[in-house]
């Protein structure tokens, strides 16, 4: 018996089919039956135009075994095996190994939850990232705004291995200076996720050189809307509480100089009355 494979290395893509030829010649002397499988991948993942096939002494015969890796599968190398056994005398058995190379697909998605939130010197986020692809994701995360003056934390500050189909939750806390009087300030927000490399742990960070921010770059965005400290009700309430204020002291002013100008009537009412039955104790009568 003679197998022959084609071919024996390919990269597959997940989802898409990948045909591979084995070629199956009866080297015997008579009439051999040859039982096909593929070994190593899943039986979900394979389809074999035959499993079964019985040639005549020197006789060749192709099968196709169509091989489909699903999506979500993790990149890197997966070794297969076609097994061809002969369920006739002399009984062989050959296996010929194929190796399928996933290439790597990275895909991470990522999204700021609320998108706007409205808040004093500073308001709180969510972030939730998920592994879209089939690698796993290590990644710092950072943030920006359009003015450079919002302060970024995160918790945690780093995404250290997510797996493919994994996703994670992260708390971003953003603050900065407010305005003491004047509309509210939206802010808008970007982020990013910077890789880290594998070999992170033997690299200072001096070493490696700055990620790259810009629009290409960003995962999300969000807007943090910044009241100023002195928002219109407070200024209004104020303009009324001094209103009121000043009309009280008006009126307090203008009661304190009417009190007082009774005041000095009556006084001068007193000493006129008080001077006639003076003069009239004196004069006496005829």
């Amino acid at each position: 018996m003679r197998v022959e494979v084609t071919p024996r290395a390919a990269d597959v893509v997940p989802g898409l089919p990948l045909a591979v030829a084995i070629s199956i010649t009866n080297t015997s002397e008579v009439i051999g039956g040859f039982q096909i499988r593929v070994l190593g991948a899943d039986p979900s993942w394979v389809e074999l135009s035959d499993d079964f096939v019985s040639m005549f002494p020197e006789e060749s015969r192709t099968v196709t075994a169509t091989i489909t890796v699903p999506n979500g599968i993790a990149a890197g190398v997966r070794r297969a095996a076609v097994q061809v056994r002969e369920v006739t005398p002399p009984f062989a058995t050959m296996v010929a190994e194929i190796d399928l190379t996933v290439p790597s697909a990275r895909a991470v998605t990522a999204r700021i939850d609320p998108v706007v939130v409205m808040g004093g010197r500073s308001a709180k986020f969510t972030v939730l990232v998920e592994n879209l692809g089939n690698t796993v994701v290590r990644a710092d995360l950072a943030a920006e705004d359009t003015e450079g003056e919002v302060r970024f934390k995160f918790d945690p500050a780093q995404l250290v291995a997510l797996a493919p189909g994994e996703h994670a939750v992260v708390d971003m806390t953003t603050s900065a200076k407010q305005r003491l009087t004047g509309s509210p300030n939206p802010r808008v927000l970007s982020l990013y996720l910077d890789d880290v490399p594998d070999d992170a742990f033997f690299n200072f960070p001096e070493e490696r050189p700055a990620p790259k921010h810009d629009e290409e770059t960003v995962v999300a965005h969000g807007t943090f809307v910044q009241r100023p400290m002195l928002t219109r009700g407070v200024l209004s309430l104020l303009g009324l509480i001094a209103a009121i204020t000043v009309f009280a002291i008006v009126i307090t002013l203008a009661m304190s100089q009417l009190v007082g100008q009774s005041a000095a009537d009556r006084n001068l009412a007193l000493q006129i009355a008080a001077a006639l039955q003076s003069n009239g104790s004196n004069s006496g009568t005829s």
